[in-house]
């Protein structure tokens, strides 16, 4: 388990080592935070990603609000089985592509 742990610091790294050196600096720090929010909450990831989907193919135009509210029910319900079970996974692993 540390193995990842260390794996996943060292493309965070390369990352931000990439996009320091071709972008400004709100740039890299909004990836960053991203990419944050993206391994600690992936509850939060997931709603937003599945409003964005279903926003683009019931209207047929990306969503304005990128993705809409911080915390709704699709990140609620994602949040209890991860934390509760540790089954979050199955939710986005069944998601459309």
């Amino acid at each position: 388990m540390e193995g990842s742990g260390v794996m996943a610091f060292v493309i965070v790294s390369a990352t931000l080592e990439l996009v320091r050196n071709t972008c400004n600096v709100s740039l890299t720090l909004f990836i960053f935070k991203l990419g944050v929010i993206a391994w600690c909450f992936p509850c939060i990831t997931y709603a937003n990603i599945k409003h964005r989907y279903e926003h683009l193919n019931t209207k047929g135009f990306p969503d304005p609000e990128h993705g809409g509210s911080f915390c709704n029910s699709d990140c609620m319900i994602h949040g209890c089985i991860a934390g509760c079970c540790g089954m979050g996974w199955i939710f986005q692993v069944s998601s459309p592509p």
